[in-house]
This record gives C-alpha cells, structure tokens and sequence, in this order.
C-alpha cells in the first residue's frame, strides 16, 4: 500500500501551525514525509538521525521537538524514541476497510511499553474501516492501559498518605 508522503492542505491553514517556527515546520513536514512515518503516523527515528538529516544539532532536534509536543502535534517516547503525529489520521484518515486491515498490520509493529501505544489505541478507536476483532482488540488494550493507569494513581495516592501529605478532595 501507498504511503502518504504529502502535506495535508489543512495543515497550513491550522491555526496551531502559525505558531511553530520555520524550523518547528520543517520538522514536522520532515516527520509527515519521511520513509519510515508509516499510516498510523508513528515513526521510531533516533534524534541524531533527525539531526543529522536536517544538518541541525540534536540540542534544536529537541527543542524544535518540545515546541511541537507543546502545539500537540507530535508525541514523543524518548525511552523508546517512537514519535506519533498526533494529527496524522485526520490529515490522512482511513477512508476503506483495505485501509484498515493495512492499519491493523502496522499497528502490531508498535510496541505496547511505548508511551505513544495507548494513544494511538485511543484514536483507533474513533475510526471506522476496522475489522471488529481487531477492535475488540484495541478495546481490550485501552481497558488494560486504563486499569494500569488507576493502579499507578492509587498507588501515587498511597506513597503521598505513607508521607504525611493530604489529598484533596
């Protein structure tokens, strides 16, 4: 299947994107454009390759990249350095269910420790063009994400009354 390696004519008109730099731009015309991107819109590049692309330090990688997880354009995992271009599926969203078996095949390449991986569960989510046991699937993965969420909450919670701290609430 076709990758999408245009730049969505919604982009420019966006009114977030009149905020970014022309750099912050660049790099997000670099990350909707690059070969890796896939459809879903996540792309496991390293900084320094980024860097070294656009001749840049990795030091105004991240800046430019802390602007645009500022303006929510992008997620970034920089444990595992999965980026998800948060705005990827409505720029170029899914419009049959060819699409979508293709989108279950790239999905199973993102792994479920990344930060990116319940995100991209959730906008699925909102798509149509899935098959149902595929978003079975994705709503078995969003029940697990959220209790593990609620158990690192009550845990934070136990941690802060184990300190002599209140809750408020």
């Amino acid at each position: 299947m076709k990758t999408q390696k245009e730049i969505p004519a919604c982009f420019w008109a966006e009114s977030r994107s009149s905020d970014l730099c022309n750099d912050e731009k660049l790099l997000l015309i670099y990350l909707i454009s690059h070969p890796t991107t896939n459809r879903l819109g996540c792309v496991r590049l390293p900084l320094r390759y980024m860097a070294y692309d656009l001749e840049w330090s990795e030091e105004y990688v991240k800046s430019c990249f802390n602007e645009l997880i500022r303006f929510n354009f992008l997620v970034w995992d920089p444990g595992t350095e999965w980026t998800y271009l948060t705005d990827f599926l409505d720029w170029f969203p899914i419009k049959n269910s060819y699409q979508g078996k293709y989108i279950e095949q790239i999905f199973n390449e993102i792994p479920e420790n990344t930060i990116v991986f319940t995100l991209v569960v959730g906008h699925l989510l909102k798509i149509s063009y899935l098959d149902k046991v595929f978003r079975e699937r994705l709503i078995n993965c969003w029940n697990k994400a959220s209790k593990e969420e609620d158990k690192r909450q009550q845990q934070k919670e136990l941690n802060r009354c184990q300190c002599g701290e209140t809750i408020n609430a």
